[in-house]
């Protein structure tokens, strides 16, 4: 893609005449254009991608005891000396 739009394109429009200087804007497009529409078909979603697999090997899923949303208060301390309790 590089080596057509940058050389190939120049060549094409070093040889044309002035009036025909479209040519090689159109010829830049069209690579651009076969590139993208190439990239989008190889790299497009596959319904079996291994990469997008969700492992559930622990068996517990996200409502298992280690979830987020599962919090562990911890106990309450007793109040120091000298400071009021919430209780007065």
């Amino acid at each position: 893609y590089i080596y057509f739009t940058r050389i190939a394109v120049f060549i094409v429009q070093n040889t044309l005449p002035c009036g025909q200087s479209y040519i090689a804007a159109s010829l830049s497009e069209l690579a651009t254009l076969a590139f993208f529409t190439v990239s989008g078909y190889k790299f497009r979603p596959m319904p079996h991608n291994p990469y997008f697999q969700v492992d559930d090997s622990d068996g517990g899923g996200a409502a298992g005891p280690d979830s987020a949303t599962d919090v562990e208060l911890a106990p309450r301390a007793a109040p120091r000396p000298g400071q009021p309790s919430d209780s007065e």
